[in-house]
């Protein structure tokens, strides 16, 4: 199941503290997995599948700018900024059972299994939604040259029970392919 929420400045360090550093009970206190760039990250100087530090997420997701720290983006980043978009891809119930109560063997699998789906749902959507408005009042649509972003892998639920999901936190910000210029949606 795939939801779509909005990231507006101050988020990442959610992203950063809570799930990797697993500092509240929703993530049983083990802390998960650590950001990894997706995506056309290599827009932005990233590697996809590389570790997204915590300065990386904040840079990007705060203020609109690559690990470079090179703005991205015309708009200055205000509190009201949509900052990026929250792809949360969730595994069916009964897979999420099985990666919690499978052996390391099997949870090995799932977990490839659902980053590999991940990365093929981003391939497959980004062309529909690599694109940014430019002219005055953004009259003009530009195609970009593809999405980018963050994924956190979380293993469960607030409620604490079995939930593997993926947020994946696209930038809004891209990079058009007629200018190489960035641009924010």
């Amino acid at each position: 199941m795939l939801t779509v929420g909005k990231v507006g400045p101050g988020n990442a360090a959610y992203y950063q503290s809570a799930v990797v550093a697993g500092v509240e009970d929703y993530f049983a206190g083990d802390g998960d997995a650590p950001g990894v760039w997706i995506g056309r990250c290599d827009l932005v100087g990233a590697v996809a599948g590389s570790l997204a530090t915590a300065v990386d997420s904040k840079l990007l997701l705060e203020e609109k700018r690559s690990p470079d720290g090179s703005k991205l983006g015309r708009t200055t980043v205000a509190e009201r900024s949509v900052t990026a978009f929250d792809l949360t891809f969730s595994a069916p119930k009964s897979v999420s059972l099985l990666h919690a109560l499978g052996g390391p063997d099997v949870a090995a699998a799932i977990d490839a299994a659902h980053t590999a789906a991940v990365e093929q749902a981003i391939e497959s959507i980004s062309p529909r939604i690599a694109y940014t408005r430019t002219g005055h009042a953004g009259a003009a649509v530009v195609d970009a040259d593809g999405v980018f972003g963050v994924r956190y892998r979380h293993r469960t639920s607030r409620a604490l029970d079995p939930q593997l999901h993926d947020h994946v936190l696209i930038s809004n910000a891209v990079l058009t392919g007629s200018d190489g210029q960035s641009s924010s949606s």
